[in-house]
């Protein structure tokens, strides 16, 4: 595979992370799960684009009593950056449901013009409203939305919801016999708000439809005591999990998922060898060699490069590592 250096690094971290949530798929068709992952996260960013002037693709399974009962009781409405994802909002827009959405805050912009033209093109449209993850304020102001009936689309596998550097904030889950670290975020605003939590997922189907997953719903009396955070989000999972199984190349997250994972909690078979014990990221000015089964990289001397590059050179005539 012939690669820039950045795509070469997410395919790096990409087919080690498929070797370790997903051992049955053999290391050979990892490039093209990968290539698959690419296209349905360029068709992503295509889709809110694509609503906003009009153009919806066929949706299957969605549940209009569902989202007009939301009017009554408002949700959080918990998503992954899975296939159509970014038809979800559109979908309850259009519908009427007061809705709030949880952004980073370099999407903002963007996204916001998109909304702008999706009222242009059908004013009866119902706007929601963009919030940023950044400001401190936003958990408040999503308290405050949700007291006053506005339900709250966020989404459980963003990169302000994941990884590791705060444990007090964090919960560690089973995802497909490994864990994950998540942020406890939504059981919190739940908890706070007594809002219920409906996992929604949103995929692609091959006749060009787009399929809607609802998870069972998830009340914060179903789960008292102190694993309460940690029990609410491994429901939000397991709604999940179904649909990764079937569409595994329609999650965006396989190029980032080393950084929601306790590499000391993987499970690796005694004396398993993974298909290529290292791999090569490349930085601005250096290599470093990483190990796929515990994600750590060292910088490699500029000496063992070349020697890397020369040998490369012999088996493929260029200097790709």
């Amino acid at each position: 595979m012939t690669a820039s250096a950045p795509l070469h690094n997410q395919f790096t971290f990409f087919s080690a992370n498929m070797e370790h949530f997903m051992p049955m798929v053999p290391p050979s068709e990892h490039e093209v799960y990968f290539r698959g992952t690419m296209y349905h996260r360029r068709l992503s960013r295509l889709d809110l684009s694509y609503a906003a002037a009009g153009y919806l693709p066929t949706i299957v399974g969605w549940d209009a009593a569902w989202v007009d009962s939301l009017r009554q009781e408002p949700a959080i409405i918990a998503c992954a950056h899975m296939g159509a994802h970014m038809l979800i909002g559109m979908l309850l827009a259009k519908a009427g449901a007061p809705l709030a959405v949880l952004v980073a805050e370099h999407l903002v912009p963007a996204l916001t013009e998109i909304w702008k033209t999706a009222a242009r093109t059908d004013p009866s449209l119902r706007l929601p409203l963009i919030v940023d993850t950044g400001p401190k304020t936003s958990l408040r102001r999503l308290m405050n939305l949700a007291k006053s009936g506005v339900s709250l689309l966020v989404y459980w596998d963003g990169e302000e919801h994941g990884g590791k550097d705060d444990r007090q904030q964090a919960v560690c889950v089973p995802l497909l016999g490994q864990h994950i670290v998540l942020r406890r975020g939504i059981p919190f605003l739940a908890r706070a708000t007594g809002l219920p939590i409906y996992p929604l997922t949103a995929f692609r189907q091959q006749d060009g439809s787009v399929g809607v997953h609802h998870g069972r719903c998830i009340r914060v009396e179903d789960y008292r005591g102190p694993d309460f955070f940690r029990y609410t989000m491994q429901a939000v999972v397991d709604g999940f999990s179904s649909s990764l199984i079937h569409f595994p190349a329609q999650w965006n997250k396989w190029t980032h998922l080393h950084r929601m994972v306790f590499p000391e909690h993987f499970f690796v078979e005694s004396g398993k060898k993974l298909s290529n014990r290292y791999g090569i990221l490349q930085g601005d000015d250096a290599y470093f060699l990483f190990a796929r089964r515990d994600y750590q990289a060292v910088a490699l001397p500029q000496k063992e490069v070349d020697r890397l590059c020369d040998d490369a050179k012999k088996r493929t005539g260029n200097c790709m590592l």
